[in-house]
């Protein structure tokens, strides 16, 4: 004897639910590249549009063709929340 199980399917949704950005989310910074430990890292030279200077995550082989104190600018995203106390993030591009 087999049992019949009813299911409704819904439609997948069209909206980006998930954290990725679009370049209208982004702003375009100076930013420099400085050492933290044998890492390149980058952060912001002024804290406008921002409260503060704020460290920005990016590709880490991306830094390798720069030196430390070359000033780039570089499109970026607030993410991070409360949280991490917010960081911003490089577009991939």
């Amino acid at each position: 004897m087999s049992t019949a199980i009813s299911c409704v399917l819904k439609e997948k949704s069209r909206s980006k639910n998930d954290n990725s950005k679009t370049d209208k989310d982004r702003v375009t910074v100076e930013a420099v590249v400085y050492l933290s430990g044998n890492r390149r890292r980058l952060k912001t030279v002024k804290p406008e549009p921002f409260d503060k200077v704020m460290n920005i995550s990016c590709n880490k082989a991306a830094l390798d063709d720069f030196e430390a104190g070359i000033i780039v600018q570089i499109k970026v995203a607030v993410t991070g929340g409360q949280v991490r106390s917010g960081y911003l993030k490089a577009a991939n591009t």
